[in-house]
């Protein structure tokens, strides 16, 4: 499905929960910021909660092996905890404020994204593959040449 075939899918169908997830670099953002201009719905983005919840919280240097942890390991269970607690309250918070609500990151592990949405009963999951090769190289290499000496956006 191109992006415009799922983009009027959702805008026929309207989902009140949507997670939106894949590789880095294959647009997650700036599709998820096409529905929030024109279809009103609203963001939770997983990295800033990742970023306030974990990294700042337990005052954590290696940003790299937060965001690892967070999205695919589970051997920090506190962090996991607080992440999700984050998550489910910004879920709560933003769920009457517009037509939907748009989760989205790159959350692997099947048992903290089953944590995330253990109270949404209905939500449609859509993840993003690179395309178009060329465009992805790009992409990525842009990304790494933006990073600092923390690897942040990279």
């Amino acid at each position: 499905m191109t992006q415009n075939q799922l983009y009027e899918y959702i805008d026929k169908n309207l989902p009140k929960y949507i997670y939106l997830t894949g590789k880095t670099c294959t647009g997650k953002t700036t599709f998820a910021n096409k529905l929030v201009e024109n279809l009103n719905y609203s963001t939770i983005e997983l990295d800033k909660i990742v970023r306030n919840s974990v990294i700042k919280k337990f005052d954590l240097s290696d940003e790299g092996n937060a965001f690892g942890e967070v999205y695919g390991r589970r051997d920090k269970i506190n962090w996991i905890n607080s992440f999700v607690k984050e998550v489910q309250k910004e879920i709560t918070k933003k769920k009457g404020n517009s037509t939907g609500v748009i989760i989205e990151g790159a959350v692997s592990n099947v048992v903290t994204i089953k944590e995330i949405f253990s109270d949404v009963r209905d939500f449609e999951f859509i993840y993003f593959h690179p395309q178009y090769l060329k465009n992805y190289i790009r992409n990525i290499k842009k990304r790494f040449r933006l990073s600092d000496r923390n690897n942040n956006a990279g």
